[in-house]
């Protein structure tokens, strides 16, 4: 172990890769360095690993995962970002083509989860899309339960890796709304990759099939999107919100048309929650701007409201 720990701390990386690929044996010394107290032969053990996972095949990344996931995964709570973030790349190597286990994805979801914090923004984004990538068995309803109250947390960076792990999943339900409020968060963030990532996640779960709870959470992102169709700091970025607003609106289109009654009783609440343009848009899905009239009158005086419909004729 002295002689590894020598050739890592003297930055000799591809000797320390070489010493690998002559003696497998090696590698379980040269992976506990990652459990030092020393943040500066961590960074460079885990430049080492990253080396050795990019030139040699499964084997090497089997024998990896076996003696240092861990070890890897708890790189990621370091106090230096170096460390964090070589730790990521490490993960995103060793986790291809993958399938990780219950108990190793929950270890790996926990601890970023409490780690990561969304003021680096770009840390935060790379490590949702390494989520969006790992491949998991099934997990049970106790691994389940504790994803999905990770899902209803505080720290906007562990609801999103959670949010993700969901929408990977296709078990939203019961979580729309908090989805909902974090893409909320991205989209008025002003911040360019994460108003992407929202577009990312709602491109998605357009594709999901509909339910009452999806649609009603995902209807006032249509306006939202027009907002940045209109007003996007680039035109890249314009064109996305078209492409997304597209989508969503085909999919709210689809289910409301086939559930009319649901759709009329919501404008009323909608209304009432003095969400006009959510109510509007849904009267021009079901093509009764009738409809919208009378429960304006029924809403009491909202010349707001009547401003929207005439605004809507007229476009």
């Amino acid at each position: 172990m002295d002689q590894i720990k020598e050739i890592v701390m003297s930055w000799r990386a591809m000797d320390a890769i070489d010493l690998v690929r002559e003696d497998r044996e090696v590698l379980v010394p040269l992976l506990r360095l990652l459990d030092e107290e020393d943040s500066t032969l961590r960074l460079r053990t885990l430049e080492v690993v990253e080396g050795i996972l990019r030139e040699y095949g499964d084997g090497m990344r089997k024998l990896v995962m076996k003696y240092g996931f861990e070890s890897t995964v708890a790189c990621l709570s370091d106090e230096d970002p170096r460390v964090v973030d070589r730790a990521g790349k490490v993960l995103s190597l060793l986790l291809r083509d993958t399938l990780l286990d219950e108990e190793g994805f929950l270890l790996l979801l926990e601890t970023l989860a409490a780690a990561i914090d969304c003021s680096d923004v770009l840390m935060c984004t790379s490590f949702v899309d390494l989520l969006k990538g790992v491949e998991t068995a099934p997990i049970g309803e106790n691994g389940l339960m504790r994803i999905r109250s990770i899902a209803t947390s505080g720290s906007l960076a562990g609801r999103l890796m959670a949010l993700r792990v969901l929408v990977n999943m296709g078990r939203v339900d019961g979580h729309w709304r908090s989805l909902r409020k974090t893409l909320e968060v991205l989209l008025s963030s002003g911040n360019l990759l994460l108003i992407e990532l929202a577009m990312d996640f709602l491109e998605e779960v357009a594709e999901f099939p509909g339910t009452g709870e999806m649609m009603r959470e995902l209807l006032g992102f249509v306006f939202r999107l027009r907002y940045l169709e209109a007003n996007g700091e680039n035109v890249i970025l314009r064109n996305r919100a078209v492409k997304v607003r597209a989508a969503l609106e085909n999919a709210i289109s689809s289910y409301y048309r086939a559930h009319r009654e649901e759709a009329a009783y919501l404008m009323r609440e909608l209304l009432m929650e003095g969400r006009e343009r959510d109510a509007l848009f849904l009267a021009f899905v079901l093509g009764d701007a009738d409809l919208m009239f009378r429960m304006w009158m029924e809403a009491g005086e909202r010349p707001e409201l009547m401003e929207l419909l005439n605004q809507s004729q007229s476009a």
